[in-house]
């Protein structure tokens, strides 16, 4: 059992590896976290535009990547979502981000979903769902939250709301090389997918963990 002391430890360490993330608290009302270009800025951006739409804000928790966020998350008792992409899409687009090795970023992926199937306490969010009917990830959040989230009423306008605030941060803080570091869809990165797909495809080959691992999470989805 996590104890009050095990919890304000794990939060000191965040605290000092991600000061300016806004990391959770016992009064964050929702917590999201996922291995990194699983959705996680289009899932927040859409749910503070359509909690913009009503005058409110959600307190979210995110974008760390780091299984103890959620750790601390599950001990305090918050609404919880594990946001899940298939590996060998999630890795390629998070190499081309990153740089990193391709042994890294499959490693990263092992490190951060280990054990989360036995784990309870927290839905997940599918990629292909989230990007393609939020409404259906909010059917399934909604009711897990003090404060549900309006629905849309307008799919395709919302989503481009996001998209817009997802890129104005990226040229903003990237300038030239927001291509590679935004979230928002970009033809202009598919001859970098299509350049290290294959040897992504043939790493995950060697090592099957990542995808045991989102077998095991979306069967946890049912």
């Amino acid at each position: 059992m996590t104890t009050t002391a095990d919890l304000d430890a794990i939060r000191a360490s965040l605290l000092e590896t991600f000061p300016n993330h806004p990391l959770c608290t016992p009064e964050t009302e929702i917590l999201i976290e996922g291995y990194p270009r699983s959705s996680n800025t289009f899932t927040i951006d859409m749910i503070n535009v359509l909690s913009e739409r009503t005058g409110t804000h959600r307190r979210t928790a995110h974008h760390t990547h780091n299984r103890r966020h959620v750790d601390l998350a599950l001990g305090y008792g918050v609404p919880t979502v594990i946001l899940v992409r298939r590996p060998l899409d999630a890795i390629v687009s998070y190499q081309i981000y990153s740089g990193r090795p391709v042994t890294a970023c499959i490693a990263d992926y092992v490190r951060f979903y280990e054990g989360l199937p036995e784990r309870e306490g927290y839905i997940v969010g599918a990629f292909d769902e989230i990007v393609g009917d939020f409404n259906a990830f909010l059917a399934r959040l909604n009711p897990i939250i003090a404060r549900p989230v309006p629905l849309s009423t307008d799919l395709s306008a919302d989503a481009a709301t996001a998209h817009q605030r997802d890129l104005g941060r990226a040229e903003k803080v990237h300038g030239e090389h927001a291509m590679r570091r935004v979230g928002v869809p970009d033809a202009r990165r598919d001859p970098l997918k299509a350049e290290i797909r294959d040897s992504v495809a043939a790493a995950l080959d060697a090592d099957p963990a990542p995808d045991r691992l989102y077998a095991a999470m979306m069967a946890r989805r049912g």
